[in-house]
């Protein structure tokens, strides 16, 4: 099912550049080997924690972030507990001329995604699903974990992907149906289109009210190399039907916070 929802007038520019800026430090900065996709024993707390601090205050974020808060931000994106990064960003603030689409808990999320990224993350690959796999959602990174915001369908026959934000993991899902649930009645998938874009949707389950992002990339035989700013850079129509009553977002990591639906 498709339905058309009015383009929007938003600036995203700023928003884009300041993930770009952060991503592109992290990269030029990654320093030592990448470590194996997983548990919080996987992740050097210490080094991440640094990492959250040097991204907040790129960010310009006020007042700086404290060791004890980043680490703390750190623990909850590998935990999914999204409560850190709600109750922090009552006490800190984004400078006044920041025109960026990002509010302040968004930033923290992304430090933290930066963060694990600069441990975890490897140039786009396609992965398999583990045999041991049944009972995990589609939308879970089968390499390291975190949920799939961003789906693709990539070349002539429309092969669906999820594409991991974390570690840059792609993985084929069934071609119809709900890969955070496992609805498979295609008839309770909404698919929205801006008017004017056909390279890109949302697309909102019915059952369990998460909307996740669609790029159709049937011209490519491979993923493009910004996928991660893809899927994380504002899109103005996704701020716009976020305002939709019975719309969940997508966490980065399985949520046992406040933003649980369950």
């Amino acid at each position: 099912m498709t339905a058309p929802i009015p383009p929007a007038d938003s600036a995203t520019a700023s928003a884009r550049a300041l993930i770009v800026q952060l991503c592109g430090e992290i990269n030029a900065n990654r320093k030592g080997a990448l470590v194996p996709a997983g548990s919080l024993g996987d992740l050097d707390l210490a080094r991440a924690t640094g990492t959250i601090v040097r991204c907040a205050g790129n960010a310009d974020l006020l007042p700086t972030l404290a060791f004890a808060e980043a680490e703390d931000l750190a623990r909850a994106f590998v935990d999914g507990d999204d409560g850190p990064f709600v109750r922090y960003s009552d006490g800190h603030s984004l400078p006044p001329t920041e025109e960026s689409d990002l509010g302040v808990d968004e930033v923290l999320v992304l430090c933290a995604l930066l963060a694990a990224r600069e441990q975890w993350a490897w140039e786009a690959r396609i992965v398999g699903l583990p045999a041991s796999r049944s009972a995990e959602p589609d939308a879970i990174c089968p390499a390291c974990g975190s949920m799939a915001r961003l789906e693709i369908l990539l070349g002539q026959f429309s092969e669906r992907y999820a594409v991991c934000p974390a570690c840059d993991a792609l993985w084929r899902i069934p071609r119809i149906g709900c890969p955070h649930c496992g609805e498979g009645d295609g008839r309770h998938l909404v698919v929205y289109n801006t008017e004017g874009r056909t390279d890109r949707a949302l697309v909102h389950c019915l059952i369990c009210r998460r909307v996740w992002r669609r790029l159709d990339l049937k011209d490519r035989t491979a993923p493009p190399d910004d996928l991660f700013i893809r899927a994380f850079e504002p899109w103005s129509e996704e701020l716009l039907f976020g305002q939709r009553d019975g719309v969940l977002p997508v966490p980065l990591r399985p949520l046992r916070g406040t933003l649980d639906p369950q």
